[in-house]
């Protein structure tokens, strides 16, 4: 992203953020969203709700043998980082 303004490609936090946050008016298929009080970039159509209603099926799903879930092994499952899943499952 060039800034006009610095004269460089360089852009300051606070443009990337105002930017960021015209994704969803300007139909991108991105949105900036919250998670554990952090600005995530997602795809548009991701909801951390219907994440929360997968994880709890797939822990539903393991059974009493089972050991529990892990964050990487929910996150090979729905497609998604780690660290979104993990945030996702406190």
């Amino acid at each position: 992203v060039y800034n006009r303004a610095r004269g460089s490609e360089l852009v300051s936090p606070a443009d990337l953020l105002r930017a960021c946050e015209l994704w969803e008016r300007l139909g991108l298929p991105l949105s900036l969203q919250t998670l554990g009080g952090v600005p995530t970039v997602c795809a548009a159509r991701f909801s951390a709700e219907d994440m929360e209603r997968q994880l709890v099926d797939m822990v539903e799903s393991l059974g009493d043998g089972a050991q529990g879930l892990s964050a990487e092994d929910a996150a090979v499952v729905l497609a998604c980082p780690p660290a979104v899943t993990l945030e996702v499952m406190r």
